[in-house]
């Protein structure tokens, strides 16, 4: 069964909170275990080991930089924009109908990106 999911981030050209959030609540809504935010690519859910892609399009590289810094913890905010690391990991919580949901993070920047 495919998710499907209204306007996902980075498809609509927003790097909003709102959005970052929301697809955590879809992700967390679907069980997923695993949320991949590739550009070019579309968002891909890890729902009981299996892929499924949500969204029409592939996420726009710039609007999915924007939605992982406001996901960042404020310190590593810092150093994405100084430039000098290519690698981040941290953790977002949430709570989604009553339950406490927590991602964890790994960002890895590709040459140019």
């Amino acid at each position: 069964m495919m998710g499907t999911m209204r306007n996902p981030p980075g498809q609509t050209g927003t790097g909003s909170p709102e959005a970052a959030m929301s697809l955590l609540h879809h992700a967390a809504e679907r069980l997923a275990s695993d949320v991949h935010l590739v550009p070019g690519y579309p968002v891909t859910l890890r729902v009981h080991g299996a892929l499924e892609a949500v969204g029409d399009g592939p996420l726009e590289p710039g609007a999915l930089r924007e939605m992982i810094r406001r996901l960042m913890p404020e310190r590593l905010v810092e150093r994405l924009e100084a430039g000098v690391e290519k690698n981040f990991d941290f953790s977002v919580s949430l709570e989604h109908e009553g339950r406490p949901c927590r991602y964890r993070a790994n960002v890895y920047l590709a040459q140019g990106q």
